[in-house]
């Protein structure tokens, strides 16, 4: 009987095997989590839920953020009881990525076997891509939970179609749509998931039947429906506003690269090939025994459905994005995808175990292969800097600065880090203190030299301002002062002027 070995109680060396890459997992999630300073978005965290009670999160603050509210609630109840330390603002990500990992696990095993799930979970526990965000104060590590969750009880419920997994199925859906709205490409995977498989009843087992099916859709458009109106009605309004840009084809081969490694064009290349044919292999059987070498070699369209789950939830969601990105608002950005590479890792843990029927041998190799391309990236992040030095640039700044300075920043937005980093109570991240002025990008340069008129030196500090928008500043700044030092900290730039 189909799943039948996972319907068994798990077996003490399947639990130990388990705990064991699970604590791997944790324990990589929880080393260094501090080591990178608090960057713009973390500090926009913090400062958001800082200046608004539950209520105002819940209800207003959609109105103004892209995003659901959902990980802001979290965070609010968390950094309440806990702090906004550098270790407190980040270890709700980080339960979070610790969680995914046995749910990965019960994907892999329950659409395959417990070795593919065992795999899968071990190839996550060393990702690069998923470590990078258990060790930010944002929602991606959340996105990534609830989405392994609501594909848990999409499996289950396709099979089993009683009422507890039906609203396991309907909960952890609408929390993953409450946490991002990535979430929704998501079930919108699972949604044509079903469809094929009203068309094609025969080619699957994972379909509850049409009533079955409309009552847990309806459900969770139930469920989600105030946060759906407020996005159609913002849409519509053109308020949906974004820093994005559209992205051109060789993104999506960039973005399989970012899944896997987030490494430059030549190593990142060499990765996908090897994951890419570690993937093709879960697609194929290998028979020996037949004389035929062509015979040896067939597909395996027992597990067709199973790989289509996968590919649809990274092709839904890559392709939606892609496509929304160009006739509406960009939206394409990797890091909101943390729920879609699961389905990757799963299709690689695929293919090493289909090579265990082949040999212990190949497979072996193939998993010490993929494990080592895996650690090389993750030993980069562990050793060099990934974010912007703000907590740097802050003790530099404070430093040499006198009261005849001027700090000028170019967009309110960088101040936060900087004052998270002065020890400015949260909800005042924003507030500029004593001697800086916050400027806009478009400021024009008559306005400029106005605002920065009779001090002796102006320090221009400058992030992810457009460069035309960088340069007009400089050469207005220059026309009466001399520019006697530069800096970069990772990213953000800072450029000092003496009046002459």
């Amino acid at each position: 009987m189909v799943f039948e070995a996972e319907r068994k109680r798990f077996s003490r060396e399947d639990l130990a095997q388990l705990l064991g890459v699970c604590i791997i997992g944790a324990a990589l999630r929880v080393y260094d989590v501090t080591g990178e300073p608090i960057w713009l978005d973390e500090a926009s965290t913090i400062e958001l839920v800082a200046t608004r009670s539950l209520w105002e999160i819940a209800v207003d603050l959609p109105q103004s953020d892209p995003h659901p509210p959902l990980y802001y609630l979290f965070f609010d109840l968390w950094i309440s009881a806990f702090g906004t330390s550098v270790a407190a603002v980040r270890s709700l990500s980080v339960l979070f990525s610790i969680g995914t990992l046995p749910i990965v696990y019960l994907l892999g095993r329950r659409l395959f076997s417990h070795r593919t799930g065992l795999i899968a979970v071990a190839l996550l526990a060393v990702s690069r891509f998923h470590i990078i965000h258990a060790h930010e104060a944002r929602m991606y590590a959340q996105l990534a939970f609830f989405g392994a969750l609501s594909l848990y009880f999409f499996l289950v419920f396709s099979r089993e179609q009683d009422n507890l997994t039906l609203a396991g199925y309907a909960v952890t859906t609408a929390l993953m749509c409450f946490t991002h709205v990535y979430g929704l490409f998501v079930l919108a995977a699972q949604g044509i998931f079903w469809t094929v498989a009203f068309l094609f009843p025969n080619r699957t087992e994972f379909y509850p039947g049409f009533r079955r099916w409309v009552t847990a859709h309806a459900t969770v458009a139930v469920l989600i429906s105030p946060w759906i109106a407020l996005l159609i009605l913002r849409i519509f309004e053109g308020s949906a506003t974004t820093w994005l840009t559209p992205p051109d084809l060789s993104r999506i081969s960039r973005t399989f690269r970012w899944f896997i490694s987030e490494q430059g064009e030549s190593s990142g290349r060499t990765l996908l090939y090897v994951f890419g044919s570690l993937g093709l292999l879960s697609t194929i059987r290998i028979d020996w025994d037949r004389d035929n070498l062509l015979d040896r070699v067939s597909l395996r369209w027992s597990e067709f459905d199973r790989l289509l789950l996968l590919c649809l939830l990274i092709g839904v969601t890559i392709g939606v994005a892609f496509v929304l990105s160009h006739i509406s608002t960009p939206i394409y950005y990797e890091r909101y995808m943390t729920a879609a590479s699961i389905g990757l890792f799963i299709i690689v843990a695929r293919g090493i175990d289909n090579l265990v029927d082949l040999s212990w041998l190949p497979a072996l190799l193939s998993l010490l292969l993929a494990m080592s391309l895996f650690s090389v990236p993750l030993y980069g992040y562990y050793t060099n800097d990934v974010r912007e030095y703000w907590d740097t640039l802050t003790t530099d700044l404070d430093g040499e600065r006198t009261g005849d300075d001027l700090v000028v920043v170019i967009d309110k937005y960088i101040i936060k880090p900087m004052n998270y980093y002065r020890g400015i109570e949260p909800a005042d991240l924003k507030s500029s203190p004593e001697g800086y002025q916050a400027m806009q990008a478009s400021t024009p340069p008559d306005e400029i030299i106005a605002q920065t008129e009779g001090y002796d030196r102006i320090f221009l500090v400058v992030d992810n301002t457009g460069r035309e928008d960088e340069k007009t500043f400089v050469e207005t700044l220059r026309e009466d002062r001399t520019l006697t030092d530069q800096y970069n900290y990772n990213g953000p730039r800072v450029y000092v002027f003496e009046a002459d």
